[in-house]
């Protein structure tokens, strides 16, 4: 990044954001039997976090959230919920300030945006293979990582990881995977696929078939899908609980 765009990136902050507040997303993406989280490279470094943006003088902090995916993903409508804010006394970016330093750029004494920030996490679940992921302006590359095989993250987004996939997990019940992740018809074994996806691990078949239909998140259609090489299929359609 040339200076002049830093510094153009830097009064564009002062101008239109709130000082001293960020947003962190954790895009996670499900893909045929993994799950993959989106990571930014900034600067041409060797430097890798998670996507991040700041909140508008005039938006929502959920507003902002859901113009950030956006802005990464393409994606619209997507799930999306806060998980945790992250706002030690120490934490903060001046690292980030020395590292653009090192590369020769002028990055201002005392501007807020390389000291204490305190960062809202949200944390998303997207069909991977819909996005259509582009680099931010602060970075060079963006792309799908799978979550055990990341790379080590800057700053505390390691940490960020780790508490949103926890988040998710715990509240797996209550997501809309079926209806966010899959075609409005699909087979029991098409929804266990995902949620072992998003746990990281095998379930039993019967347990979970017994489970999703206890608590009505799906519903089972009348007509069986046709197979001339097997038993026929039934198809269920998500209903979320209702």
């Amino acid at each position: 990044m040339p200076a002049k765009d830093l510094a153009q990136r830097l009064a564009e902050l002062e101008r239109d954001c709130l000082p001293h507040i960020s947003m962190n997303g954790v895009v996670f993406g499900a893909r045929t039997g993994r799950l993959e989280v989106l990571l930014m490279r900034w600067f041409g470094l060797d430097v890798w976090g998670l996507p991040a943006g700041y909140v508008r003088k005039d938006e929502d902090l959920e507003e902002a959230a859901a113009r950030m995916v956006r802005e990464q993903t393409h994606l619209e409508g997507v799930f999306l919920k806060q998980f945790r804010t992250f706002g030690r006394a120490d934490r903060g970016e001046a690292a980030f300030g020395e590292l653009l330093r090192a590369r020769g750029l002028d990055v201002p004494a005392g501007h807020w945006a390389f000291g204490r920030v305190v960062s809202v996490g949200y944390v998303a679940l997207v069909d991977a293979a819909r996005a259509r992921v582009v680099p931010d302006a602060l970075a060079d590359e963006c792309r799908w990582w799978e979550v055990g095989a990341r790379p080590r993250l800057a700053f505390d987004h390691d940490e960020m990881v780790e508490r949103a996939l926890a988040a998710l997990r715990a509240g797996l019940d209550e997501l809309p995977l079926g209806e966010t992740l899959l075609p409005g018809e699909f087979t029991m074994p098409e929804l266990q696929r995902l949620y072992e996806t998003v746990l990281g691990r095998s379930l039993d078949r019967r347990n979970f078939q017994k489970r999703m239909l206890d608590l009505a998140l799906v519903e089972r259609l009348p007509e069986p899908r046709p197979s001339r090489i097997s038993r026929p299929t039934y198809l269920y359609r998500w209903v979320g609980g209702r």
